[in-house]
């Protein structure tokens, strides 16, 4: 018989499931527009900050000065789009979209000065679609005003790799100085000789030495946990990247990238309110993260240690839940006044006064009081973080929450007794030890026995699964019908047995040393609900949406349900065989050739 301890992700949130709240975040001011906005950032001219909104039909220049009031300057209209990707450099506002017109340049010295009041102008525009790389259409964009240099992703210019271009000489004159086209990027960031780009359909993030643009050189690469690699956004030395990755339930992860040619992967976080959300970007700052969470909106994250991801505060702008491209698209923390902007697809746009607050965190180790050995899969919960976390290989653990504050902490694991220590000590900005010794359970022997039900004969070959919450436990049959275990324990198990040419059972049983002798009678019918693997075969050669076995995940058109995220509910169990099953859109995995 073979057991897997369930270890369990860790997944910590402070907060209990709800559409539309707030934590250490202020609303200072809510602008609305007649059309859906898309991306945003925002920047100081001339002594005034701008926000530079993207949407459906232009670029909304709008002055943020005093915070409370919001004052659109200028309205730069373009094609009609879903998407638009600003960015400002040098007394210019630049954005790209992705149905025509290349590169728009807005001149913004006519603007007013310091201390007088905004007011609407009309801005010279020019555009630039390429010498060398002609293009007239891109994805997002970005700059690095330590070099002037500007980063054109995803455009009509070979696979949408990365067109690189100078600003410094003349900001309203781009000149071409490379191109990186190894894959199409999504988004990227670019800091003096280095470049990071999310190449979304492949699902890596990659790192590029820029340090001669007209030949930039690959230096490393690797997988993102979903495989959709959405962004990438470096601490201020390099010495740490963030990803998203942009579909349903994805992460925000950190990585180790002080050897490039050995990236470790240090921490994975969904911190949605509401289950299934999309993370789309993230930002760093002073040791935080702000991130675009759609419909969850406006997220922030201590990463003071990246290996320990903490969700410090947030703003939820929409009354819409889960899976769905929707709410806030895209967020910019970098001005003086500290303010965050956000823009709300259908909302509008946001500014708000954030109160970076570090986290009150705990960590430790957990060992065997038997033999001191380090305990993994040690499933840990603290009061006031409504997810779990577990022990890794070390038998360590790392967690938090954003409030200090006095808080019980309780470790289970299979096959020893419970604990919980309470009056434990949580303080912001902290880091609070606690090491703990688990005293091993005592087993008993299990003995099952599976006959048909007609006549009683024993079924040879008969897979049975008991799983709850501490054990995944999986056995077969001897040719006697029979399995035993001596290293079992007490507690209620969801069952569930099979074979081929019988009925799928399954059923709930408290198990003790008391009553450890259990039989199980099948009926004889070809039947399968796939709550077990019995063995199917697939075969064809679709390079997507290939038969799988799985608990399905539901896709989306327009929003709207393409196929559903759950089984037909006839048998046992909730897997099903599907066509592909990534989620997402509803054309991500769906069957090809």
């Amino acid at each position: 018989m073979h057991h897997s301890i369930i270890t369990l992700l860790l997944v910590i949130s402070s907060f209990s499931a709800f559409a539309q709240g707030s934590l250490n975040m202020e609303l200072l001011a809510h602008k609305t527009y007649p059309e859906n906005l898309n991306d945003i950032w925002a920047d100081v001219h001339n002594g005034r900050e701008y926000a530079f909104v993207g949407t459906q039909t232009g670029l909304s220049i709008v002055d943020i000065t005093e915070p409370t009031t919001p004052f659109e300057v200028f309205f730069a209209a373009g094609p009609n789009t879903t998407w638009r990707d600003p960015f400002y450099y040098n007394g210019f506002a630049y954005c790209v979209n992705e149905a025509s017109g290349g590169l728009l340049i807005v001149d913004m010295s006519p603007l007013p000065a310091p201390g007088a009041a905004p007011t609407v102008v009309n801005l010279p525009v020019s555009y630039f679609t390429g010498v060398n790389y002609q293009w007239t259409t891109a994805h997002t964009t970005s700059v690095d005003p330590s070099t002037g240099h500007a980063f054109i992703y995803g455009s009509n210019y070979g696979v949408g790799g990365v067109i690189i271009l100078d600003l410094s000489q003349d900001p309203a004159n781009p000149v071409e100085l490379g191109l990186w086209n190894e894959f199409y990027v999504h988004d990227g960031f670019a800091r003096g000789d280095t470049l990071w780009v999310g190449c979304v359909y492949d699902g890596i993030a990659a790192v590029i030495d820029i340090s001669n643009p007209a030949s930039p050189q690959t230096m490393a690469s690797w997988s993102t946990p979903s495989n959709f690699t959405h962004n990438i956004w470096p601490n201020d030395d390099n010495s740490v990247v963030f990803t998203t990755d942009e579909v349903t339930s994805a992460y925000i992860t950190s990585y180790d990238v002080t050897d490039l040619g050995n990236v470790q992967e240090l921490d994975r976080v969904n911190h949605p309110l509401s289950a299934g959300v999309i993370p789309h970007n993230v930002y760093f700052l002073n040791n935080f993260l702000i991130s675009s969470h759609y419909r969850d909106g406006v997220t922030i994250h201590d990463v003071t240690d990246p290996s320990n991801i903490i969700l410090t505060g947030y703003y939820d702008t929409s009354p819409l839940e889960g899976n769905g491209f929707n709410s806030v698209w895209g967020t910019w923390p970098y001005l003086p006044s500290s303010n965050i902007v956000a823009s709300d697809m259908e909302l509008g746009l946001y500014v708000f006064a954030p109160n970076y607050t570090r986290a009150a965190r705990i960590e430790g180790t957990v060992t065997s009081a038997s033999n001191g050995v380090p305990l993994s899969g040690v499933n840990i919960t603290i009061t006031g973080i409504t997810a779990s976390e577990s022990t890794g290989i070390s038998g360590t653990y790392a967690s938090g929450r954003a409030e200090s504050g006095t808080v019980s902490v309780t470790f289970v694991k299979g096959g020893y007794l419970p604990l919980t220590v309470d009056n434990v000590e949580l303080v912001n900005g902290e880091v609070t030890v606690l090491d703990v010794q688990l005293t091993p359970d005592i087993p008993f022997t299990l003995e099952v026995d599976v006959v048909d039900a007609n006549g009683g004969a024993p079924i040879e070959g008969a897979i049975i699964t008991f799983v709850n919450s501490l054990f995944d436990i999986d056995a077969t049959t001897d040719e006697e019908g029979l399995i035993s275990d001596d290293n079992f324990f007490d507690g209620t198990y969801d069952i569930t047995i099979g074979h081929w040419g019988h009925v799928t059972q399954c059923t709930t049983l408290t198990l003790t040393g008391q009553s450890s002798a259990v039989t199980f009678t099948l009926a004889q019918k070809y039947f399968d609900d796939f709550a077990l693997d019995l063995g199917w075969q697939v075969s064809g050669n679709a390079p997507a949406g290939v038969w799988e076995r799985d608990a399905p995940i539901a896709t989306f058109y327009e929003n709207v349900t393409a196929n559903p995220g759950s089984d037909a509910g006839l048998g046992c169990g909730n897997f099903a065989y599907v066509t592909g099953n990534a989620g997402g859109a509803a054309g991500e995995d769906d069957v090809d050739d």
